[in-house]
């Protein structure tokens, strides 16, 4: 996990779920990489989806990143 891959990398992320009413749901965290600047930096990066939240927020989106802008893949 501390380490980015030099190939591989998606530009999109897409997810579809269906919640019914009364119904909690969350995906988990959906970890990734990222490479920026056409390979000069490299990050990691955390998606947890939360749907409905509770009672008075309808939906929450929580992003956690990391980005070394060495230039290193090592994301320590």
């Amino acid at each position: 996990m501390y380490l980015a891959p030099t190939d591989g990398y998606a530009s999109a992320f897409q997810l579809q779920q269906q919640i019914k009413g009364g119904q909690y749901g969350e995906t988990g965290d959906r970890l990734f990489y990222l490479k920026l600047k056409d390979g000069a930096e490299y990050g990691q990066m955390s998606i947890d989806l939360y749907a409905p939240y509770n009672d008075q927020i309808p939906g929450l989106i929580r992003l956690s990143y990391a980005i070394n802008p060495s230039g290193s893949r090592i994301l320590r």
